[in-house]
């Protein structure tokens, strides 16, 4: 069985939309039911002020796309792979 991250509801997101132009590499604190709250990388690909839609890849290297609250959500600094936010 799936374990497919927690989404939020189309109704809290809020608007209006922005699309990236490219993915935007980003650490994200996903829902999954049998760990928690757990923080992975992700893409964000589309946001509102209040949210963000990320694709995130799970274990068995399945990609899913999520909504989090725009909180949930640190940029990458492309120059530094280790780097924890923006």
């Amino acid at each position: 069985m799936r374990e497919a991250a927690h989404s939020l509801p189309m109704k809290a997101l809020g608007g209006p939309m922005t699309q990236a132009r490219e993915p935007i590499e980003v650490m994200v604190w996903v829902f999954r039911p049998r760990h928690g709250f757990v923080q992975v990388p992700g893409r964000a690909v589309t946001w509102t002020p209040r949210a963000v839609r990320v694709e995130v890849t799970d274990e068995h290297a399945r990609t899913e796309e999520v909504w989090v609250w725009a909180n949930a959500v640190q940029r990458q600094d492309p120059h530094d792979r280790g780097a924890s936010g923006p």
